[in-house]
């Protein structure tokens, strides 16, 4: 859009300052043969159209600049629109990934798990079982590997236990499950513990739990 801004006001300059050209030939042309009088109510016409030249320019430099401002607001919305997300003041749904946990590895493998999906783009993130589904937000205290199962908050989650993640299911996949990834790692340091992840095309994660 800015572009299309830009070679608009780059037309119109063009053409008006072709006509100032073609303007002042005629204006030379008009004083070597008129009366002292006649060029004088000339030259008062030359600046009129001089003025409106630098009205026009003044005007579409300001739509320039409340171009780039409002590209700035949008900008500021959508960044407070991702963190209101994360933020897990409302629920959520769209497109993502589930990964499914058949045991509960070290919590600081959930913390890495979580921290490369939020770095793939993801919008919102749950950690939950049958019974629970809890919502990651700056309020969540984080994870904690404790008889056999995960402590967040002052929930426990038994396996299998799922890792839901709302964002670009292509992207998303990629990050965690890219050979050598975050999943081949997991598994890795815990062979008995198997990963899978689904790609959905919906998921609803709800608000933050009080």
């Amino acid at each position: 859009m800015k572009k299309t801004v830009f070679i608009t006001i780059a037309v119109v300059l063009g053409i008006l300052l072709s006509l100032q050209i073609r303007s002042f030939k005629r204006l030379e042309s008009f004083i070597e043969r008129s009366k002292p009088a006649d060029v004088l109510a000339e030259l008062r016409t030359f600046q009129v159209a001089n003025e409106q030249l630098r009205v026009r320019v003044s005007e579409e430099s300001k739509a320039v600049s409340d171009l780039e401002s409002n590209e700035q607001r949008v900008s500021v919305e959508d960044e407070i629109k991702r963190l209101d997300l994360l933020a897990g003041t409302r629920s959520i749904a769209g497109e993502g990934v589930l990964l499914t946990f058949t045991e509960v590895p070290e919590e600081f493998w959930m913390s890495d798990l979580v921290t490369q999906l939020i770095s793939a783009g993801a919008e919102a993130i749950a950690v939950g079982d049958t019974q629970n589904v809890i919502r990651l937000t700056s309020r969540t205290a984080g994870f904690r590997s404790v008889g056999g199962g995960l402590m967040m908050r002052r929930y426990f989650l038994k396996p299998p236990f799922h890792v839901i993640a709302i964002g670009s299911k292509s992207e998303l996949r990629k990050s965690v499950a890219q050979e050598g990834g975050i999943v081949d790692r997991i598994t890795s340091a815990h062979p008995q513990l198997k990963i899978t992840v689904q790609v959905l095309d919906r998921i609803t994660i709800p608000a933050l739990k009080d």
